[in-house]
């Protein structure tokens, strides 16, 4: 899997290109994972760039 197909790398988030009809569920499938694993991620659409990227869930304000 290597290009565009690949996941991208910025800091602690992961994105895909929004024009792909496989970016959503392939990364709905990574964040599951991620936070099966134990960590609190979630899927944002970013019209910045046209993309769905994995980030970190905002921490609540306590």
């Amino acid at each position: 899997m290597g290009g565009v197909a690949a996941l991208e790398r910025d800091a602690e988030r992961r994105w895909l290109p929004a024009g792909d009809p496989q970016s959503l569920p392939r990364l709905d499938a990574e964040a599951a994972s991620r936070n099966a694993a134990g960590e609190d991620v979630h899927v944002v659409y970013s019209a910045r760039g046209d993309r769905f990227m994995i980030v970190p869930r905002p921490k609540a304000a306590a």
